[in-house]
């Protein structure tokens, strides 16, 4: 039995939702690009940037990996460049939070959780070059014995 046919029997009007509420006015999905058409990746440096977040965050907290996940994966299908918050957040599986760290990499060029779990450029590098060294002087004396 339908709804319909249900209120019918019951000597209800039937109306639908959209009767009700209007017009869904939620976040619309990102349309699918067309295999014959343009497949760039206009969002590429930030989907890598969302990706690694997300690998970090997946031995901490893998619900936040997984919303960087899927927005990365939002981004990628988008068919132009994110310029911003507002133009992120009206798509599916980005909010606020996420929005915000869209909005840091539009503005600024990197996104400061990144540097905070994997240090900035030249602190990874110095880091490296030091255990490096380390190793290197254990490695000497390790053979001294």
């Amino acid at each position: 039995v339908t709804d319909k046919e249900f209120a019918e029997r019951c000597g209800l009007p039937f109306r639908t939702p959209e009767e009700v509420f209007g017009p869904a006015g939620g976040k619309a999905a990102v349309p699918k690009r067309d295999k014959d058409g343009d497949q760039t990746n206009h969002n590429e440096e930030l989907c890598e940037i969302f990706l690694k977040i997300s690998a970090k965050l997946k031995e901490v907290d893998k619900f936040k990996a997984r919303a960087f996940e899927n927005a990365a994966t939002t981004l990628k299908d988008y068919d132009k460049k994110v310029e911003g918050k507002k133009e992120a957040m009206k798509l599916r599986g980005i909010g606020k939070s996420i929005g915000e760290k869209v909005e840091e990499y539009c503005t600024t060029g990197k996104i400061k959780l990144m540097e905070e779990l994997f240090g900035t450029v030249e602190a990874t590098k110095e880091k490296a070059k030091k255990e490096a060294e380390e190793k290197e002087q254990g490695m000497a004396f390790a053979f001294m014995d």
